[in-house]
């Protein structure tokens, strides 16, 4: 699946979770990892908390999406 920031494509990951990716929201500058909703084709939304990694988001991810209901 793939959103855009602008002209930046971003590649969204799948997780565990129906409806819920992750990526990388800042692909050309610093990176800015975010939850994605991904229940709308063509609507995705970063959602949540921002994080600075990968494994910084992937450690809270469960936490995130227990406490919206996933």
């Amino acid at each position: 699946m793939v959103m855009y920031n602008g002209i930046n494509r971003i590649h969204i990951q799948s997780t565990r979770y129906p409806g819920l990716g992750f990526a990388n929201t800042n692909p050309a500058g610093v990176p800015n990892w975010r939850v994605i909703d991904c229940h709308t084709e063509g609507r995705e939304a970063a959602v949540g908390p921002q994080y600075t990694t990968k494994t910084e988001l992937l450690a809270d991810l469960d936490r995130y999406a227990r406490t919206w209901g996933y």
